[in-house]
């Protein structure tokens, strides 16, 4: 990651977004590598808005640029921090999509080149449009961009009708474990420590890891573990006081445009003073999220916690 902030002001979302295109771009040039920097408005009022725009820098290499397009590799992940829930979706959404002939890397010039994008996350996502507080991030593959936090609420002076916020809020309150998923199996899907299972971190956070290169053949795993340190909401937490709670994954394919997500449910090992700890492990190829051989780098996302990429090879036996 990088601090390159674009330096917009709210407003400046909707009526000049790229008023700071040239800077942000020297920026990302400088770093000297692949890299992006994206930037939403901190704060969206319900009354005064219809959209909430996104606004996403890249600079590379021309080679990079050429080999790796935003258009077919480039993801949008946005996680509701108050239900712990993840949105993922194309930086560029299929209907306005413009395809242009493929280049090649080999042929690229020298130098560094750009590509920018201002998404929609209301319409691209689907977004609720009611209060919430989402944090941002872009991935392009293996890479990540900066993550920004965009809070959605009335603006100032906007009716507050006190017990319907007081009853949300009781509602919100109530212990509710979701169901675990996907259920457990033998030998995973598994929620205790396993072989090859990473420590627990020591701060809030997901680690992970994965077998490295996997040999695609009949009862072939690919086998990602994982440990967390996660706050569990209280729709997460059982009147018991265990807790099940949610891991998104992202697993963006090195060659295909594919990107494949998995709602985890994890019951937690321990909870002390509404911190969860736990074990998780799953097989990819069973979960679907691979489609052949060609490595695949997975992301975790558990409300402001985010994990990875942690790289999974898959070659083929007529390879070898």
């Amino acid at each position: 990651m990088h601090d390159i902030e674009l330096g917009l002001s709210d407003d400046d979302y909707w009526n000049d977004p790229n008023k700071t295109q040239d800077a942000v771009i020297d920026g990302l040039w400088a770093l000297n590598r692949d890299a992006i920097a994206i930037g939403a408005p901190a704060f969206v009022s319900l009354q005064a808005r219809e959209t909430l725009p996104l606004v996403v820098y890249r600079g590379a290499s021309y080679r990079e640029l050429w080999a790796l397009g935003m258009l077919d590799h480039g993801q949008i992940v946005a996680v509701d921090l108050e239900h712990n829930h993840a949105y993922v979706g194309p930086v560029i959404a299929e209907e306005e999509a413009v395809r242009k002939k493929k280049l090649n890397p080999a042929e690229a010039p020298a130098g560094q080149g750009s590509e920018s994008r201002t998404a929609e996350l209301r319409g691209d996502l689907g977004l609720a449009w009611q209060p919430s507080t989402y944090v941002v991030t872009v991935l392009l593959r293996e890479h990540a961009s900066n993550r920004v936090r965009v809070e959605l609420g009335k603006q100032a002076g906007a009716y507050h009708d006190e017990e319907v916020a007081k009853f949300i809020a009781e509602q919100r309150a109530q212990p509710k474990a979701p169901a675990v998923m996907p259920a457990p199996g033998n030998p995973v899907p598994s929620y205790g420590p396993i072989e090859g299972s990473p420590a627990l971190p020591e701060a809030l956070g997901i680690e992970m890891a994965g077998d490295r290169v996997v040999v695609q053949e009949p009862g072939a795993r690919a086998i990602l573990r994982g440990a967390f340190r996660l706050p569990a909401l209280p729709a997460e937490r059982s009147a018991d006081g265990s807790a099940v709670v949610g891991i998104t994954l992202v697993v963006n394919a090195s060659d295909n445009p594919q990107s494949g997500v998995a709602r985890l449910q994890v019951p937690a090992q321990e909870v002390r003073e509404g911190i969860a700890t736990g074990f998780f492990a799953i097989d990819l190829i069973a979960e679907g999220l691979t489609s052949g051989p060609q490595t695949y780098f997975v992301f975790a996302f558990s409300g402001e916690a985010m994990a990875g990429p942690t790289p999974v090879g898959i070659v083929d036996k007529s390879m070898l």
